[in-house]
């Protein structure tokens, strides 16, 4: 008797659809013994097979009937499986629960032969039934790039076969039920491939400016993708992406900036996922999505124990997280990095299970740059000149705010010479010398001295310098190779040439206790000379008046 139809089973599990025509039953059937035993599971990355071990069973047998070209073929389960998949089909005969459900006109097992591998879900929960039965060892030969994976098995038909556990980056595999190749009137109608019904997920990271100021904000970005969860048990499911900073970076958690999308939907905190650690107190956060993705993927109601999902319309699409950070502090040329990870199960049989995707850390730099002051005939160094530093024309100012957190910001004037302390815009040396402009943004910047220290003059020090990070390398292994240049564009930079080294991170400014001690040629003699003037009018200012008060008190 031959079928006029075959069934999505047949296309799935054995053959490409235009089979020919499938006996249900013949006294003549041949069970193939002999020819290609092979199976060849494909990859499209190495770490999807690399690794991983095997347990194989046999299913059914090829029963082919008649001689070229007028072959037809029927599957012949195994005695061992008979009653596992009578029982899943609900096939109450005496007869084959293969070739029974083959002949069906509805069809009992479908096919899918793409990622998430699910179809209606026939054929998928057979697999999964069955998997226990594998306890035979199979090793496959890879292939050179590891993308491949062949095995020889005993003989022709229908095998599962069982990934036994995940690796560190792959997760184990659905039960895979294959068929080895099949030749029916002379045309190929199986080749014994399939794909590797695993995943290797990924998190990737991204930062819009990599050099940022203290007080600034940081904008990031983590991608990943909804994992392949079909075939997976719904309670106690859980896919989380998570972020964390290193243990000292100066970063903080910016409120009320945390977005989460999967696709197109924006997500809502509470409802759609669960957010734990994003506040300024956190190093890490974690993102919790298991409720949307059971919505989604299994429905309302509550699950049963077996329960699992029959939705695929998530898997695959992309997750967006973005939020904001604020540098709160000085990073180093190290950087300070942040590193985000994906977590979800990998083992459809037991959820506890879990394959945590580490993505490759992210970091965000500033620069610190350290002014020195001198005497500039005997090199000691001097306390208490005040200086301001300015950038795009205004003037900053840099404090620590009540949560511990150190910030640039900017000032609606120049600062005076008589104020004091940095959130006032007035930096001034310490007993070494030395002070200090920390946590800057790479950039141009000018650095004007308001206030000599005691017993010298203040001819109106000024220099530009620009900072240029010179970034290298990536991830964990990224740094950076600052450079400091100072700026001798005009005469406002640096024009009486008291400024020195000012090519690395800590510059020296001289200071003199005469104006007889700087230039008098070039363009600095000339500002001299008005400086000179504008001396000796303050003080025929002062003896004008200090002779008036005389004439007064005589």
């Amino acid at each position: 008797m031959k079928l006029t139809k075959i069934t999505a089973m047949v296309a799935a599990i054995a053959t490409a659809a235009g089979l020919g025509a499938v006996a249900a039953s013949s006294a003549s059937a041949e069970v193939q013994t002999s020819g290609d035993e092979t199976i060849t599971l494909n990859a499209t990355s190495a770490d999807q097979l690399t690794g991983h071990t095997f347990k194989a069973v046999k299913v059914a047998s090829y029963d082919v009937y008649g001689t070229a070209p007028n072959q037809s073929v029927t599957l012949k389960t195994e005695d061992g499986l008979k009653q596992d998949i009578a029982d899943y089909l609900n096939y109450t005969g005496t007869g084959d629960p293969l070739a029974w459900a083959q002949q069906q006109d509805k069809a009992k097992l479908d096919q899918s032969t793409t990622s998430p591998w699910l179809g209606d879900g026939t054929t998928r929960n057979l697999a999964d039934k069955l998997a226990s039965k594998a306890t035979t060892d199979v090793t496959p030969i890879l292939s050179d790039s590891n993308q491949q994976a062949t095995f020889t098995l005993a003989s022709p038909g229908l095998w599962l076969i069982v990934d036994q556990a995940a690796t560190g980056k792959s997760s184990k595999a659905l039960p895979i039920l294959a068929g080895t190749p099949l030749t029916i009137n002379n045309k190929v109608y199986y080749s014994g491939s399939i794909d590797m019904k695993n995943q290797t997920a990924s998190v990737s990271k991204t930062v819009t400016d990599q050099t940022v100021a203290a007080g600034q904000d940081a904008s990031y970005k983590i991608t990943t993708t909804v994992p392949n969860y079909v075939g997976y048990k719904v309670n106690g499911y859980q896919f989380t992406v998570s972020d964390k900073f290193a243990d000292n970076a100066p970063l903080a958690y910016k409120a009320n900036t945390l977005t989460v999308k999967i696709g197109d939907d924006v997500l809502k905190a509470g409802t759609d996922y669960t957010v734990t650690g994003f506040d300024l107190s956190s190093k890490t956060f974690t993102i919790d999505l298991s409720a949307y993705i059971q919505a989604k993927g299994f429905g309302t109601g509550t699950p049963a124990e077996d329960s699992k999902f029959t939705d695929a319309g998530l898997v695959g699409k992309t997750v967006t997280v973005e939020y904001k950070a604020t540098v709160t502090g000085s990073t180093g040329n190290t950087g300070a990095a942040n590193t985000p990870t994906a977590t979800y199960p990998n083992d459809p049989t037991n959820n506890t299970k879990k394959q945590e995707v580490p993505g490759t850390p992210v970091k965000v730099f500033n620069f610190d740059y350290t002014l020195v002051k001198k005497d500039k005939t005997t090199g000691a160094t001097l306390e208490g000149a005040k200086f301001a530093i300015k950038q795009n024309g205004k003037y900053l100012a840099y404090t620590r705010d009540q949560d511990g957190n150190n910030k640039w910001f900017t000032l609606n004037a120049k600062p005076e010479s008589t104020a004091d302390g940095t959130s006032h815009g007035v930096f001034t040396t310490g007993s070494d010398g030395k002070v200090k402009f920390s946590a800057l943004d790479e950039g141009k910047y000018t650095i004007e001295e308001i206030a000599a220290p005691n017993g010298y003059v203040n001819p109106g020090v000024s220099f530009s310098f620009t900072i240029a990070a010179n970034l290298s390398g990536t991830g964990a292994a990224q740094t950076a190779k600052p450079t400091y240049t100072v700026d001798a564009d005009d005469l406002t930079s640096d024009r009486w040439g008291l400024v020195s080294n000012g090519n690395t991170a800590e510059v020296v400014v001289e200071n003199v206790k005469s104006i007889t001690q700087l230039p008098l040629t070039g363009g600095a003699g000339t500002v001299l000379f008005t400086v000179v003037a504008a001396l000796l009018i303050g003080a025929g200012v002062t003896v004008g008046v200090r002779s008036r008060k005389a004439s007064t008190i005589a």
